[in-house]
């Protein structure tokens, strides 16, 4: 198929197949003749040890365990092909998945917890006030969260759930004007490989949608020069109008499903945090992808993931794009 070829991006490659029937087949044919191309070798994923890898897995690297969706459409397999014709749509999630401003969340997290740590009564428990760690803090507490809920979560494990509304309201306008001042000054830049892989899939009918627990979603989707290239947006912003609960809870993915008109079970979800992956498969998504920035490929797998991937680079071969 000339995955790693000359022959061009992926987003030419896929208008060269956009007939889908034409050649070799359509992409879900191209799957089926290709499924148990990992069979015999047993699961992947939870069933694996950690670290192991199976026979034949894919050049990317990519692992991931076997599930067929409800429909009998597609097979996610180490090594294996996801069935594109057979997508209602695609759901990305935005920090850390299409742009590198998932660091610029947690630097601004960091600033704006440890000044109000180190403001905390001399009495209070060195554990309460230790500084906000980027390494374990972050991606525990707050990476994929709503603004409220990482705040809440973060304050909780540090026993500060007693602290008064108007601090809480002023370390969350805080990080906000940090967070912001940042994005300025740094910019946003769509991660490697995101701009192909938009392209591919809308050349082959496959709607996408941009999702984010974060109110800053359309100047984080400008600021990389994604404006444009999806077909739906549901933010922070949405979410507080609808009453949306936040991720775990998969109602903001849900939401962007049915504004696409997609069956969750028929629909492409690409996470980077634990929740995310998690809210993906507590919604029934199918085939949901983690993409590993840190989490570990074993917690995302164990969290839901049916594939996990370093970077969107190795998502169009594993779709044939």
């Amino acid at each position: 198929s000339g995955h790693g070829s000359g022959a061009g991006t992926a987003a030419e490659r896929a208008r060269q197949r956009s007939g889908h029937g034409s050649g070799a087949g359509t992409a879900a044919e191209r799957a089926r003749q290709r499924s148990g191309q990992g069979s015999g070798a047993g699961r992947a994923g939870r069933d694996a040890a950690p670290g192991a890898r199976r026979p034949g897995a894919g050049r990317d690297g990519a692992r991931g365990r076997r599930r067929r969706g409800a429909r009998g459409g597609w097979e996610c397999l180490t090594g294996g092909v996801i069935a594109i014709a057979e997508l209602d749509g695609a759901v990305f999630d935005t920090d850390g998945v299409l742009t590198d401003t998932a660091d610029l969340h947690a630097m601004a997290w960091k600033a704006a917890f440890d000044d109000l740590l180190r403001a905390l009564p001399a009495g209070t428990a060195e554990r309460a006030r230790a500084p906000f760690d980027l390494i374990t803090d972050y991606p525990r507490h707050v990476d994929g969260r709503s603004r409220e809920d990482g705040m809440h979560t973060f304050l909780a494990s540090r026993g500060l759930e007693d602290l008064a509304p108007s601090a809480l309201t002023r370390l969350a306008e805080r990080k906000d004007r940090i967070y912001l001042a940042l994005l300025r000054r740094q910019g946003a830049a769509p991660r490697p490989g995101v701009v192909d892989l938009l392209a591919g899939l809308r050349a082959c009918d496959v709607p996408t949608a941009v999702v984010s627990a974060s109110r800053h979603c359309t100047q984080v989707v400008a600021a990389a020069g994604l404006t444009g290239r999806f077909d739906v947006r549901v933010d922070g912003l949405a979410a507080a109008r609808l009453g949306l609960p936040g991720r775990p809870e998969p109602a903001l993915l849900l939401e962007a499903a049915r504004r696409l008109g997609a069956a969750p079970d028929r629909t492409l979800v690409v996470e980077d945090a634990v929740v995310g992956v998690e809210a993906g498969r507590r919604g029934g998504f199918s085939p949901v992808v983690g993409v590993d920035r840190g989490a570990g490929a074993e917690l995302l797998l164990a969290s839901g993931a049916d594939l996990v991937v370093s970077d969107l680079t190795e998502l169009p071969p594993l779709l044939g794009l």
